[in-house]
């Protein structure tokens, strides 16, 4: 493989995989890592030249952070309705408690 933009200018097969550069890669910037982390193998018909091209994130990778994300926002929904009504509770008791003492004074 060659450090080469050919891609640019010619036409090209692609014959890897969009898939994620490694930390290692993206440190030393390496060809086709730097935008988006991710590269894919193609070849320059005119050329034929071998390189490494950055890709966009593969959508079944942007599917899974979607789910991750909505499943997350589920729980802290939860977390927060469960919350809430538990402190309804308490302070519910509190009222009828303060109620009950009040009208337990003003028998005396």
């Amino acid at each position: 493989q060659q450090v080469s933009e050919c891609y640019l200018t010619e036409s090209i097969d692609v014959i890897g995989i969009c898939e994620k550069c490694t930390s290692y890669q993206r440190r030393s910037k390496a060809n086709g890592c730097l935008p988006t982390g991710y590269r894919e193998l193609v070849l320059c018909t005119k050329s034929n030249i071998k390189t490494n091209r950055s890709c966009q994130m593969p959508v079944y990778i942007q599917k899974q952070h979607f789910w991750l994300f909505e499943v997350m926002m589920i729980i802290v929904g939860l977390i927060a309705i469960f919350s809430a009504q538990s402190r309804q509770k308490i302070l519910d008791k509190q009222m009828v408690e303060k109620i009950k003492k009040q009208i337990g004074e003003s028998d005396e």
